[in-house]
């Protein structure tokens, strides 16, 4: 590191320090000169410590900072010229720099008008923070880090040597031209190249980087293209960035841009132009893009304007911009190119710095003031505090020079549900920027009223307003470029995609100016309105839209305008060349030159009603600025206007920092008001200026807008003016779209125009519309409305009449008046409807079953209100029936009944049994009847019930409520075997005696059957019953739904309609399941003489018979298979008699059971099988097939669920060989039944399968297959000695499962033989369960014995296969065995026996029980072996 110039260096920088030291309060203060580095107070700086120079002698040229007294004369610069000072930039305030010798500036320093002279020191020409380090360097070998510097000149002529002493000291030319070289050194030479006479400037380089459907509605674009014909015809527009789509203009450029491109300039010599970045192409889009490829919907904003394009990027897509060293170039591309807008949406991150960038755009516009340069402020807003508000001072530069138009980005309105995957909130996108609410849980394009966070906020360094306008930028959608890979905040197609920054808000911005151009030059037919006149226009128009999305508060995000988010607001087209009459804009272009002191101004006269006068004042400020300077404003100018009642300045100035000042005053006094502009500080003149003027002129309509008259005949007028005077021969006047003639009055700036009709104005409202061109052919027009008030406020309600009945509770009426009135109404003087407007409308009321009046209110534009009330009745419920319920049966000699329920509002209920009214009509209480003794008929009865209500003599009936009710008989059955009844109340044709049971054979006698005729539900499918449903029960007072279980097969004969039968083979007794709401046929035999149909049944319920139609279905098909066997197994209707099984075409068997098993069959081989059902009557089911193969292997493998396992039940597919005995009951299952399958074939084993049913399951069969060996469905055998290997099966597949069943058990036997000969231990004795593909053993307990078998009882979780086993017997001797012979003996001994005379019998329990507890001793040794 170099430490000659460390002394030198600390010494400049306390000179430095000393003489800007004054305070910085007040930057106005004419003794401050105001530097970058700090500022000079010349009233308390000698002059004469500045006499020790560094420059050498009285001859030698040097530069000084020459203050004067006040703003500085051109007489003063002349006579500064006439004695040897060549003048420089200038430095606020009030000073210029001036190259002259020692000599110069003694004699200078007598003039009058001089007020101070000090030397430009090197310490004043870069920042203190360039030289700055955040760490003390220890060692010699410690290199200062290369940057990249602008370093600026005071002449071009030393360039050369300038860059020659650069490179002696180590340092890199990168580029360069005229006055402004790119230098890469060392931080450390930088003291030593400011040192350097011709060196004026120094500032670190920091690389510029890139910085529309919905977007162009909200600046109302869309109405200036539609309603005004604007879009960019004849405007040029150059776009700077980073490429464009192919970089050819021919066939392969996007389409949306194809034909309209002026020129595509290479400006960085990378060898193409084409976009591989896609920023470039999406902002040209957006300018003026045709929407070509997207039928106009993704538009630019000047569609038909023509492109300048300049490519900056690089071949490798990458954000970096590339531009040249003086941006004049950049600029004079375009402009000689006829681009007269330039639009950049990239920049640099300087904090608001005023950069050596920024001075060339400001040099450009002066010197080009018809060329509008826009700019991005830049995408770095944040919030590192974390107080919910973003930053101020994060303007990118170039966009903080005056002279351009700088552009914010406001949000984008996609709503909070908007699909793209990117779409989120910006706290949730940008956590480390956005950490705070309100702004974390922000959509980023929600809200058209507020500001993207990302959006770069002023002010800038030296206090201007930046940004200057704002628009959306979040989420818009322009063209992509065919060869970027990037895909942006989103693609939308292969030719769209969506993106988001301040770079999106500005080619929107650019292409409103191109459209604000082409007004004032196809319009306004100016030829060459100026970069100022446009900035202005458009800030002018710009929407207010504080307080931007956060509303007011801590974390407000927009104060009022002008404002550091959104500067004058957000762009609106329409509202800036456009306004709606009478608001009118008027415009000053360079009306005038001015010198410090002069002035301008311009008239108005503001009249009663006028509610804005608004005025923006720009100017292109001039450039030449020493790079040093602090402020960067050379020339000042004050807008000012003069009212009735104050004055008020520009930016609630005076201001002394912006080129750009506005006032709005808001309903302004009437009087006369003077605008002026003032040349407050022309510091380097002539200045010119731009000004428009947005003011509301008094139009004075009659009748008023909105206002009413009773005359009928009224005159209608409006005071129709603008600033360019009215063409008289193009005024027209129309009343409700028809011209009517009407005189003219001349007033000031235009005309009265009135209209006095011969015919009188009806009721109601009238559009008037006043159109005209202004002398210089701008259409303006007027609308406004008026009410004519001539008839009276009378209302009329149709669909509803005084004490009217409605049987309906939602019902139409019309409320309607002579007048245009607000029209509402309540009911029961509740709370009021919403105001409907209008003379009429609908209104649906609904109301349930009531009493109720209906007050209709009609407040008319006179403000009178009228209100009429009717009464009326909605009845509409029907009876409610609460006892009895339906399907209640009588039995005699109960025949009558009572009945009792609720009829809201009706005055009487009747009553109708089978159709024949009972008793006339009966009272109703407060709502409810009680009725008694109503007569019931043998057999079923439709009970109908009515409500009645009394109203003025005339019936009202409501529709009927309906039960059905039986009146059956009650049987006696004490000691017979087979009962016939005769029941009253059958169908006409029925057999009578109607039912006979046989019950021969059942463990007992019911001692009594009920029986009824009941109403019953056709069958469907082509079944019909044929005759009545009967309903047999045994009644239980305690359980009104008890279902009497006979346990046995009993036999019952039921009558039939002959007359209704088509085929008596079809013929068939049938059980109502209620809960499958179905009738199961059962395998009946019919006697075609006496025509009944008899079957057997198990329980008592509805029975019916039937003629039999539909056909079986089989359902669930599934097999298992080994290598030579396969099984099918199906669930099956209720009534299948049998399947038939046919095997590839040939018929194999008819099965009766639900499962076949097909043996002898080939390994590895395809077997084809159909199966067709056929049921109790004949009717035959449709084929069902399926091919199956058998194994290569043994191992048997399985389809489907197959047979057992898991607690349910099912089809069995156990091979037919293993199968010694089949034994099937089958039951009726009811709800909260015990069901009980009581088996008594001397061949099986199992006693009882008993569960509780916890649904009405109806007929559910139990299968018990005894088997000659282990179950095929199982892997292994049972652990143990077997008795009996066998398989129990429960109803269909997945019925016997825990929602279905509960605590089923198995009652089964053994042989005592069986034990005795194999010395069994009947303690071991147990049922064992296969589930899961293991054994277990289930929990049994001894229930009771007789001669040849101990009976046994277990629980079980489910149905599978079983084995009944015990333990295998120990060896015992042969007094041992003789003990076992007595086993008989001991298991009937009684529980109090004296165990003291029991050793003969007692012996086998003892050795068990010692077996046992050598067992537990040994078992909990192992335990606590394993625990320790």
């Amino acid at each position: 590191m170099r430490t000659k110039n460390i002394l030198p260096i600390l010494f400049i920088l306390i000179i430095a320090i000393a003489t800007a030291s004054a305070g910085t309060e007040n930057t106005n203060d004419d003794s401050l000169i105001l530097l970058k580095t700090g500022y000079i107070d010349t009233d308390n700086t000698d002059m004469t410590i500045q006499d020790i120079s560094t420059i050498s002698t009285d001859t030698t040229e040097g530069y000084y900072i020459v203050q004067f007294t006040g703003p500085v004369k051109d007489i003063w610069k002349q006579e500064m010229a006439y004695a040897g000072a060549s003048i420089q930039g200038y430095v606020p305030n009030n000073a210029f720099i001036f190259m002259m010798t020692n000599e110069v500036k003694d004699q200078i320093g007598s003039f009058e008008f001089v007020k101070w002279v000090g030397e430009y020191r090197p310490s004043y020409k870069y920042d203190p923070q360039l030289t700055q380090t955040n760490s003390i360097q220890t060692s010699s070998t410690d290199v200062d880090t290369e940057n990249i510097y602008f370093v600026l000149l005071f002449s071009s002529d030393d360039y050369e040597s300038t860059a020659s002493s650069i490179e002696l000291l180590g340092g890199n030319i990168l580029s360069g031209s005229e006055d402004i070289l790119k230098v890469q050194v060392t931080t450390d030479i930088i003291p030593e190249i400011a040192a350097m006479t011709s060196v004026s400037w120094i500032e670190e380089y920091v690389q510029p980087t890139i910085s529309n459907d919905i977007a162009a509605d909200i600046i109302n674009a869309t109405t200036t293209h539609e309603t005004y014909g604007l879009n960019g015809s004849g405007q040029i527009i150059a776009v700077a960035d980073s490429g464009l789509d192919t970089g050819v203009n021919d066939s392969s450029m996007h389409a949306d841009i194809r034909g309209r491109i002026v020129s595509i300039i290479q400006t960085y010599a990378d060898g193409s132009s084409a976009d591989y970045n896609g920023h470039g192409t999406h902002v040209a889009g957006s300018v003026l893009g045709n929407g070509s490829l997207s039928d106009g919907q993704y538009s630019g904003i000047a569609p038909e304007a023509r492109l300048v394009f300049q490519a900056l990027g690089d071949n490798a897509g990458s954000s970096l911009i590339y531009v040249p060293s003086d941006l004049k170039d950049l600029f004079q591309e375009a402009y000689n190119e006829g681009a007269k807008i330039h639009t950049n949406s990239w920049g640099g991150a300087s904090n608001g710095a005023y950069t050596t960038l920024s001075l060339q755009v400001d040099q450009f516009v002066w010197e080009h003031p018809d060329m509008l340069i826009l700019f991005a402020a830049g995408n770095s807003g944040v919030d590192p505090n974390e107080d919910g508000v973003i930053d101020e001072y994060s303007i990118d530069y170039p966009a903080t020079a005056k002279n351009c138009l700088t552009v914010g980005a406001s949000e984008n309105e996609r709503g909070d549900t908007f699909s793209i995957g990117t779409y989120s909130t910006w706290g949730l996108k940008w956590p480390a920027y956005y950490p705070a609410s309100p702004i974390y849980e922000d959509y980023m394009a929600d809200d058209s009223q507020g500001i993207a966070a990302f959006s770069s906020r002023g002010p800038t360094q030296d206090g201007r307003i930046k940004p200057d306008v704002v628009a959306p930028g979040t989420f818009i959608i322009s063209t992509r470029s065919s060869l970027g890979s990037a895909t942006g905040w989103g693609i939308v197609d292969d030719n769209y995609l969506y993106m988001g920054g301040t770079s999106m808000a500005t080619p929107i911005t650019a292409g409103s100016a191109a459209l604000i151009r082409q007004y004032y030059t196809d319009v306004e037919n100016l030829t060459s309105p100026s970069a100022a006149l446009l900035k202005a226009t458009i800030i002018n128009g710009a929407m207010n839209i504080t307080p931007g999305q956060y509303g007011t508060g801590a974390t407000q995000e927009i104060n009022g305008i002008p404002d550091n988010s959104s500067g004058w607001g957000r762009v609106d087209i329409e509202n800036s060349i456009y306004p709606q009459y009478p608001d009118v804009i008027e415009y000053f272009d360079n009306p005038q030159q001015l010198n410090l002191s002069d002035s301008w101004n311009v008239s108005y006269n503001v009249t009663e009603g006028s509610d804005t006068l608004k005025a923006t004042l720009v100017w292109t400020d001039h450039y030449n600025l020493s790079e040093s300077a602090e402020k960067a404003l050379i020339n000042d100018l004050d807008l000012i206007i003069v009212a009735p009642d104050d004055t008020y300045y520009g930016n609630n100035g005076p201001d002394t920092v912006n080129n750009v000042e506005g006032i709005e005053l808001a309903d302004p006094t009437p009087g006369t008001y003077t605008i002026k502009v003032n040349g407050t500080a022309v510091q380097i003149g002539p200045q010119n200026f731009s000004l428009v003027i947005y003011s509301t002129f008094d139009i004075n309509e009659y009748p008023s807008n909105g206002s009413y008259t009773t005359n009928g005949s009224t005159a209608v007028s409006l005071n129709l003016s603008h600033p360019y005077g009215i063409n008289q021969s193009t005024i027209n006047m129309t009343i409700d779209s028809s011209e009517v003639i009407h005189s003219l009055e001349s007033i000031t700036g235009g005309y009265k125009v009135e209209n006095v009709t011969a015919q009188p104005y009806i009721e109601g409202y009238h559009n008037v519309s006043v159109t005209a061109l202004t002398n210089q052919s701008e259409e303006i027009s007027y609308d406004w409305q008026f009410y004519a008030s001539v008839e009276d406020n009378i209302i009329t309600i149709d669909g509803l009449a005084e004490n009217s009945v409605l049987q309906e509770e939602t019902f139409e009426i019309n409320i309607s008046n002579n007048k245009y009135c607000d029209l509402w109404y309540n009911i029961d003087n509740g709370n009021n409807s919403s105001i409907e407007t209008g003379f009429s409308f609908n209104t649906t009321l609904n109301l349930t079953e009531g009493q109720y009046n209906l007050t209709v209110f009609a407040e008319d534009i006179t403000g009178y209100v009228n209100s009429t009330t009717v009464n009326f009745t909605v009845f509409t419920t029907q009876p409610t029936i609460d006892l009895p319920d339906t399907g209640t049966i009588y039995y005699h000699p109960d025949d009558n009944f009572s009945l009792n329920g609720t009829a809201g509002i009706a005055t009487n209920v009747s009553v109708y049994i089978n159709g024949n009214l009972t008793n006339g009509s009966w009272p109703v209480s407060n709502g409810v009847f009680n009725l008694t003794n109503i007569p019931l008929s043998n057999g079923t009865n439709t009970v109908n019930v009515t409500s009645i209500f009394n109203n003025s003599e005339t019936d009202h009936l409501s529709s009927n409520t309906t039960i059905y009710l039986s009146l059956g008989e009650t049987f006696d059955t004490t000691g017979y075997d087979e009962v016939t009844f005769n029941l009253q109340g059958l169908a006409t044709n029925v057999s009578d005696p109607a039912f006979n049971f046989n019950i021969t054979g059942t463990p007992s006698n019911p001692g009594n059957i009920s029986a009824a005729v009941v109403r019953g539900n056709e069958p469907g499918n082509g079944s019909v019953l044929t005759g009545s449903a009967i309903d047999i029960r045994v009644i239980n007072e305690s359980d009104p739904e008890y279902s009497y279980q006979f346990g046995r097969n009993v036999s019952l004969t039921l009558g039939y309609d002959h007359i209704l039968v088509n085929d008596t083979d079809k013929l068939a007794v049938a059980w109502y399941d209620p809960d499958e709401g179905m009738w199961i046929p059962f395998r009946s035999t019919v006697n075609i003489t006496a025509h009944t149909v008899t079957t057997n049944i198990t329980h008592l319920s509805i029975y019916a018979p039937v003629e039999d139609n539909t056909a079986p279905v089989i359902s669930d098909l599934e097999n298992s298979r080994t290598s030579s066997s396969i099984t099918l197994s199906w669930n099956g209707s209720d009534d299948t008699d049998h399947v038939e099984v046919w095997k590839n075409g040939v018929f194999l068997n008819n099965v009766s059971d639900q499962q076949i098993s097909d043996t002898g069959l080939s390994a590895s081989t395809s077997y084809s099988y159909g199966l067709r059902p056929i049921d109790f009557t004949g009717n035959i089911g449709n084929w069902t097939n399926t091919t199956v193969a058998t194994t290569a292997s043994t191992t048997t493998s399985s389809s489907g669920g197959g047979g057992g396992g898991g607690g349910g039940g099912g089809s069995s597919g156990e091979e037919y060989e293993n199968i010694g005995f089949k034994d099937v009951l089958t039951v009726y299952a009811g709800k909260d039944d015990i069901v009980n399958f009581d088996f008594d074939d001397e061949k099986n084993d199992i006693d009882y399968v008993r569960y509780l049913s916890l649904k009405n399951a109806g007929k559910i069969s139990t299968t018990i297959e005894i088997l000659k060996d282990t179950s095929a469905l199982v892997d292994d055998p049972v652990p143990g000695k077997v008795y009996r290997n066998l398989n129990i099966w429960v109803g269909k597949t997945g019925y016997a499962i825990e929602a279905n069943i509960q605590d089923p058990i198995i009652g089964f036997r053994v042989s005592k033989e069986w034990i005795q000969n194999n010395n069994i231990d009947v303690d071991t004795i147990a049922l064992n369960r296969y589930s899961d593909d293991t054994w277990g053993k289930l929990s049994t307990e001894q229930s009771g014995s007789d001669d040849e078998y101990i009976y046994f009882e277990a629980s079980t979780p489910g149905f599978s296969p079983f084995a009944i086993t015990a333990d295998e017997p120990d060896v015992i001797e042969d007094d041992e065995a003789e003990q076992v012979a007595d086993i008989s003996d001991a298991s009937t001994e009684t529980e109090d026996t004296d165990t003291t005379t029991s050793d003969e019998s007692g012996k086998l329990p003892a050795l068990s029980g010692i077996v046992t507890i050598a067992i537990l001793a040994v078992t909990c040794v192992l335990i606590r072996k394993q625990q320790n």
